[in-house]
């Protein structure tokens, strides 16, 4: 070979290690800023994804904490568990009262998530579960860390614990009377439960993985024989979210893709992360279209029970992938020349910049959304109440207001028309009144809604009249009206001892009944082609007095009660409604007038419909 074919080979050989060094380095650097973006992409959507259960629980905080103030931390509820205490004989009557009393708080929570409400007495004994009403008087701080927390500090404590029928996430709240500690109550939420909610709320898939033997080790055997269908493997059970069993796969990923990227990574890689319940995230290596993150389930002791998973298909890790084979492309072209390498290196650097601010600011956006939703979570439940209300309220000083303007108007024309004499005076008399009706209808309402503290001597048909003065437009909306009799002797002499504002509900309850029965009597005549042009809905309320008893009928017109439903109107969770009924009205009443007021109430059917008849002794 000659000098000059030496020459052009040695060149070529420097020219090609060259290039090997120079894309050899490119491809290193490049490989490192991906595996760092893919990094930075990960924890940005686990932060999304932690940060939506952060704010699920805080916001449930927010609601048991106002639920426990305003229902429970009341002496209603501290008077009876502290008589449980001091009389264990009759423990079982105040758990009974302590349960009616609940109740209605129970059933209502449970549209927002809530799945357990248990009640403990200092000494960690079980005192009413008002999911399981009949299993009590079993010591829990045996196998709870969370009751022997709670009766050591006095403190509320929240977190995800374990117990006999259910893994959940509890806020237990400490209960004290006159000073003293006297137990403590358990608001509590599935992790089933709470995987659902977040689905609904923040559109992304959550599942679950527990591992077996820390989850069902206080378990009962027919709560673990309900886990059979849930086993992933020898040691884990898996959950999945109710979107991806109902198919709707824009949301979440399908149940098997889950399934088999879990086991994967139980067998595979991640398999000594999830023993030591660290948290991160990957994307399935099959389809680089799902991205998981772990996020671990800690109880409220430190111990790892399993994994919250999150879910979602990826938007934006395919990009990253092909925006760094790009780049690599166009710099290893590059790369026979200082200058474009230092080109391509300028514009990676660049292009990292502006996809890290995108990144930020898609952050920032995420958490407002967030805020947002917490703030909407927590109102939610309180708007519902004011609804009505605020509808009665307004109703009531429609008159008033209307009153007010036109005497307004009345006494500024007598001015501007030197008219200074005794009818503007009048006027203004008369707007002072009407302003005066008004605050004693904000007050109505609001002593309306207080629970009696104690029994006092009361007038039954005062009480009559209030329910009536509150309530009585709602019911002409339903073209219903009412019809009093009762005699000026019988309003002085008709006073009972007993609870007042309770029994203004019992009224406002077989108020409501009639006029629901009315409804539906009106509506199947309507149905079957009858002319209703003459029927009247009307209910009747009339006092007398018996003896040394007073007497109240509550009648209607709506058609009477069928007689083979007749002997089940007073039982618990019996209606005739269908699903717009609970059944605890009537029963509810049953209790206050025959339990707490040492009354009778029972019922008839009349001409026309049916007849309530209340009977208490006269004070």
């Amino acid at each position: 070979m000659t000098d000059n074919g030496l020459h052009i080979m040695k060149k070529v050989l420097i020219l090609l290690l060259a290039i090997f060094i120079a894309e050899g380095s490119i491809y290193f650097a490049l490989s490192n800023f991906r595996e760092r973006r893919i990094n930075t992409y990960y924890e940005t959507q686990s932060f999304t994804h932690k940060n939506n259960f952060t704010s699920a629980v805080a916001a449930y905080e927010q609601i048991f904490t106002n639920v426990f103030k305003d229902r429970i931390d009341v002496d209603e509820v501290k008077v009876l568990i502290n008589k449980a205490q001091t009389e264990p004989k009759s423990r079982d009557k105040y758990r009974n009262w302590l349960r009616m009393y609940t109740q209605p708080i129970f059933e209502s929570m449970k549209s927002v998530g809530l799945t357990h409400m248990h009640y403990h007495l200092p000494d960690g004994t079980s005192f009413l579960r008002m999911h399981k009403p009949f299993f009590f008087g079993d010591d829990i701080s045996s196998f709870r860390k969370s009751i022997v927390t709670v009766i050591k500090n006095h403190k509320m404590v929240a977190g995800f614990e374990n117990g006999r029928h259910l893994l959940a996430y509890r806020y237990i709240f400490t209960i004290k009377y006159e000073g003293a500690y006297i137990g403590s109550v358990e608001l509590s939420i599935g992790l089933e439960e709470l995987v659902t909610v977040m689905n609904r709320l923040y559109g992304i898939g959550y599942s679950y993985l527990l591992q077996k033997d820390k989850v069902i080790k206080n378990y009962t055997g027919q709560t673990v024989s309900e886990f059979d269908d849930l086993s992933i493997s020898d040691d884990y059970f898996m959950g999945t979210c109710d979107d991806c069993i109902s198919g709707k796969e824009d949301t979440c990923s399908s149940a098997v893709d889950i399934r088999n990227q879990l086991m994967n990574s139980i067998n595979g890689v991640n398999s000594e992360k999830i023993k030591a319940f660290e948290e991160f995230s990957e994307v399935d290596k099959e389809y680089h279209k799902l991205l998981l993150s772990y996020m671990s389930i800690v109880d409220i002791n430190g111990e790892g029970l399993g994994y919250l998973i999150s879910h979602s298909f990826v938007e934006g890790y395919d990009d990253i992938v092909k925006i760094y084979n790009l780049l690599f492309f166009f710099l290893s072209i590059g790369a026979v020349s200082i200058i474009f390498v230092f080109y391509g290196l300028y514009n990676s650097h660049e292009k990292i910049k502006e996809m890290n601010e995108s990144l930020a600011s898609k952050v920032e956006e995420k958490v407002r959304e967030l805020r947002d939703k917490e703030q909407f979570f927590a109102q939610q439940s309180k708007m519902v109440t004011v609804g009505e209300m605020m509808a009665s309220i307004l109703h009531q000083w429609k008159q008033p207001l209307s009153s007010i303007s036109l005497l307004a108007d009345l006494t500024i024309f007598d001015i501007e028309q030197n008219k200074i004499d005794g009818e503007v005076l009048e006027n203004i008399k008369h707007i002072k009144e009407q302003t005066t009706f008004m605050s004693q209808t904000g007050r109505d309402f609001t002593n309306f809604l207080k629970p009696s503290q104690e029994k006092s001597v009361f007038n039954i048909i005062d009480s009559i009249e209030d329910v009536l003065n509150l309530f009585e437009f709602s019911f002409t909306r339903f073209n219903v009206g009412f019809e009093n009799n009762w005699t000026d002797d019988t309003k002085v002499e008709a006073r009972v001892y007993g609870y007042a504002n309770e029994f203004k509900h019992v009224l406002l309850n077989l108020f409501n009944n009639s006029r629901d029965a009315i409804v539906r009597f009106r509506e199947k005549h309507v149905s079957d082609g009858e002319d209703v042009s003459d029927f009247l809905g009307v209910i009747s309320v009339r006092v007398t007095l018996s003896e040394d008893k007073v007497v109240v009928k509550v009648a209607d017109t709506g058609g009477g009660i069928p007689q083979e439903e007749m002997g089940h109107v007073f039982d618990k969770y019996f209606s005739t409604k269908e699903e717009q009924g609970s059944g605890i009205g009537l029963y509810m009443s049953k209790e206050m007038i025959e339990t707490s007021m040492n009354g009778q109430i029972s019922v008839q059917n009349v001409f026309g419909g049916a007849e309530f008849t209340i009977i208490l002794p006269i004070a």
